[in-house]
């Protein structure tokens, strides 16, 4: 995979929570140049005003995570090789839910 293949996961993507979610969250997720490669996209995060977040490994279980995690493999589907989301890993869970189908 060439530079052109890895420019079309550069704008990343962003996760916005429920409408309805009293602390609705907008999470903006953008492609790591220099750690990405090939084999491994790694995306970092901020908030909708370009503030940093805890780092993905370092978050409490929760079902918003989840669904930032599904929304990266998404965003993501087509790629063969590992996804992270800062330094968290996420590719086991496109297995998990793939078998799950």
């Amino acid at each position: 995979m060439g530079i052109e293949e890895l420019e079309r996961f550069a704008g990343g993507f962003i996760f916005e929570s429920d409408e309805y979610d009293p602390y609705q969250v907008i999470e903006r997720w953008f492609l790591d140049d220099v750690l990405s490669n090939k084999n491994e996209l790694h995306f970092w995060a901020c908030d909708k005003d370009y503030n940093d977040l805890i780092k993905f490994g370092d978050r409490q279980p929760t079902t918003k995570n989840n669904k930032v995690i599904e929304k990266a493999l998404e965003f993501t589907a087509d790629f063969e090789g590992e996804v992270y989301l800062d330094d968290f890993e996420i590719s086991g869970f496109r297995e998990e839910t793939t078998h799950g189908k």
